[in-house]
């Protein structure tokens, strides 16, 4: 038995969120072998295995915005505006220093630098101006740019620099479209403007203002986070206009083309606040894991013990549940893949010339029956390998031919007969050994031809002569005359396949319901072509899909599928929804003469159970889901008036084989 180690992040089911946290990463084996045991620990970073979030004080946004020459195009008007919202701060914390603000990162193309006015605004729309316009606003556009951010380039000659690798073209006729190949994208640069005095950037030569950093001709100014360059700049206004703004909220950034003779494009921008002003995350409370071989060893940590004597390989569904000291309760499911240690067999050929073969470090020179090897399987569980070897030895074939006196000369294997001869050729044959053949040609004025014939599931093959054949013993002769006026023998070769064909399909998934409605049909025979005939339609697709229609309780699915050899079969199977449903109150009143227990109402459902926890996690009360109910009390004394947590889980109708579970809260009112 070998131990799976290559850990992985599962999909995870939608977590409850009460104050904002959630469940984002789950790393355990998705496959292991028969008696492995699987380590889980609860915690907020990467080093364990079920790992809650931590709230991020770096906001990004990423899209791909065209930036036209200062001309107001559709709903985007004459700006490109974006906006991140942060929600993890204190309601009441705000801008208290320009340190609280590490920096603002623009991915950006465009040419050129001087046409651009840029600003951010903070959620109580207060702003700073990271870059004033360079030259002179001739647009329509011109008005949307403030009066006291124009002209910054008076006694400078730097607006004509680069941000990142234009393609410096511009379609006159399609100034608005972004497909025009005029107004093809170039490759974006990260540029990063800060006034943070503790963050230790290196700034900009002179006084980090960006225009300063440009040469004097169409050179690319230098930019943050690539190969190239690690320069940040001061923003044209101070971040202390920011001063006072909220944390939580919309920060959003303008950016606007002020001059028409270039365009360039926004991929990204991203907006970093200091993350010591986040709060501290909620404590652990409690933690547990719902499924088969659950141990635990300490308030975080649990074991998964994998049964040693599995009848097959199986699956087994885990929930990972953590309540926090905020009162959130939080979970995700996942599926673990438990497979046995297999016996196989591993079947080989090679010819003569290329003896000894090698497998598993082991040399073969002889055909090999049923070698025995101990090793792995392709899920690293122990396996025993059975080896077989075929060796195609060096041969000698020989051919009798047979053909019509206009079908001279005759050439085989490049060589020519003028008349009935024989002749003798050394090549490597179709599996690569050396092979001496020999080709007896006979001229005659007959030619005998095999047809051969497939009788497909029983079904009688009809010949040519009108007679339906079932028997491979009959070999029926049929006499034309060929294309070269020969009179030909056609008789009938007749087989039966070792293995009728049969169609086969599945249905994903099958029952339907109302929540995934989206049903995919695949074919799964070795068939080469079908049909497809289900609610009036048809398809011949290997795979397709379909709504379920919510009027209908079952649905008939066909398949027609023919195989290689022109064989056909059939199959119908029946496809239902599952509509089951739970109607569960919201709030109860023990004390009073009506609403006085908590029960749940069904539709469509088999059995189930109903389990209560209080808001530490701890079980209260459980009952049958069907006929059962809860009177607000705990091993007979009354329970405190609070929210519980209920949990039900139950099999229905239509999938009467498979656990569900559905869960909310209960407000208990004394």
């Amino acid at each position: 038995m070998k131990r799976i180690t290559l850990l992985i992040t599962l999909l995870m089911a939608m977590p409850a969120m009460i104050q904002g946290q959630r469940i984002v990463g789950l790393n355990i084996p998705t496959s292991v072998c028969a008696g492995d045991t699987i380590p889980v620990t609860f915690g907020y970073n990467d080093t364990n295995n079920v790992i809650l979030e931590m709230p991020q004080a770096t906001l990004a946004r990423s899209e791909r915005i065209f930036l036209p020459d200062g001309k107001p195009c559709g709903t985007m008007g004459c700006s490109y505006i974006s906006a991140v919202n942060f929600d993890i701060f204190d309601p009441q914390a705000s801008i208290v220093s320009v340190n609280d603000i590490q920096y603002v990162r623009l991915n950006i193309e465009h040419s050129f630098l001087g046409d651009l006015f840029i600003r951010i605004t903070c959620p109580d729309g207060h702003s700073a101006t990271l870059l004033n316009f360079g030259g002179y606003a001739n647009t329509d556009c011109a008005s949307t740019i403030p009066q006291n951010a124009l002209q910054w380039a008076s006694g400078y000659n730097q607006t004509g620099a680069y941000l990142g690798i234009p393609v410096d073209f511009s379609s006159t006729l399609h100034p608005c479209d972004s497909t025009d190949p005029d107004n093809a994208p170039g490759i974006g640069w990260n540029y990063c403007w800060s006034n943070n005095t503790e963050a230790g950037y290196t700034y900009a030569p002179g006084d980090g203002l960006i225009y300063r950093a440009a040469n004097v001709t169409n050179n690319t100014i230098d930019s943050s986070n690539i190969a190239s360059g690690t320069q940040f700049y001061h923003p044209d206004q101070s971040f202390s206009s920011l001063i006072g703004c909220p944390l939580n909220g919309d920060w959003s950034i303008e950016v606007l083309d002020g001059y028409g003779q270039d365009n360039g494009y926004i991929f990204e921008w991203s907006l970093s606040l200091d993350p010591s002003l986040i709060p501290t995350p909620c404590e652990i409370e409690s933690c547990y894991i719902i499924g088969n071989g659950i141990s635990q060893l300490s308030p975080r940590n649990y074991s998964i013990a994998i049964p040693q004597d599995l009848e097959r390989d199986t699956m087994y569904s885990y929930t990972f549940t953590v309540v926090t000291a905020c009162g959130d309760t939080l979970d995700t499911t996942a599926t673990i893949h438990l497979h046995l240690n297999y016996d196989t067999t591993v079947h080989h050929e090679t010819i003569e010339n290329l003896l000894p073969f090698v497998y598993n470090n082991t040399s073969f020179h002889n055909d090999t029956s049923d070698c025995v090897f101990s090793l792995l399987s392709q899920y690293r569980c122990d396996s025993t390998v059975h080896f077989n070897l075929d060796v195609w030895r060096n041969s000698q074939y020989a051919y009798d031919t047979a053909i019509c006196p206009k079908m001279l000369p005759y050439t085989w294997h490049n060589q020519t007969f003028t008349h009935a001869d024989t002749l003798i050729i050394t090549h490597t044959d179709i599996h690569g050994a050396d092979s001496v053949e020999t080709l007896t040609l006979s001229v005659i004025d007959i030619d005998t031809i095999a047809v051969y014939g497939t009788i497909c599931n029983g079904v009688p093959y009809l010949w040519k002569d009108g007679v339906y054949y079932s028997d491979t013993s009959a070999k029926p002769l049929y006499i034309v005359t060929n294309e070269n006026g020969c009179d030909s023998v056609w008789q009938l070769h007749l087989a039966i396949p070792v293995e009728a064909f049969t169609a086969a399909m599945t249905m994903n998934p099958n029952p339907a319901s109302q929540t995934n409605p989206t049903v995919t049909l695949t074919d799964v025979s070795q068939s080469v072509r079908r049909e497809w005939d289900f609610l009036d339609r048809n398809d011949t697709s290997r795979q397709c899909s379909f709504n379920y229609p919510s009027r209908e309780d079952s649905v008939a699915i066909t398949l027609i599928a023919y195989d290689r050899m022109g064989c056909m079969d059939s199959i119908t199977r029946m496809l239902y929804c599952d509509k089951a449903t739970l109607w569960v109150p919201n709030v109860f009143t023990p004390d009073e003469q009506t609403n006085n227990i908590f029960t749940i109402a069904t539709n469509d459902i088999i059995e189930g159970t109903v389990v209560i926890y209080n808001r530490q996690g701890l079980l209260v009360s459980s009952f049958d889901l069907l006929d059962g109910s809860w009177d607000g009390t705990s091993h007979g004394k009354p329970c405190p008036q609070e929210a519980y947590v209920w949990k039900a889980v139950y099999t229905t109708h239509a999938k009467p084989g498979i656990q569900q579970q559905s869960k909310g809260t209960v407000l208990l009112l004394r």
